[in-house]
């Protein structure tokens, strides 16, 4: 395991193991008016052109999105994805 740092203000996201770790080294910040996401892109997140693979941005915007849901709602856990649309 490697010494990863979260930029400042942002908090580490935990690996455990599940699909959720495709995007590690992820980073999350929470305030009382939102919720930001990001990650870092390296070449387990990258397509064969070197750039950020669109199935990585696609899974970062479901992270964002139920974070999104759940911080409005004052409740943190999971939410299941309904419907999601992205385009390219």
């Amino acid at each position: 395991m490697t010494d990863i740092q979260a930029p400042e203000g942002f908090t580490l996201f935990p690996q455990d193991g599940t699909f959720d770790d495709v995007l590690y080294p992820m980073y999350y910040q929470m305030t009382a008016e939102k919720v930001v996401w990001g990650f870092q892109v390296t070449q387990k997140q990258s397509n064969m052109m070197g750039m950020c693979h669109g199935g990585a941005m696609m899974t970062l915007m479901d992270f964002a999105l139920s974070a999104a849901v759940c911080h409005k709602m004052g409740k943190f856990t999971g939410t299941p994805t309904i419907s999601m649309s992205f385009d390219f």
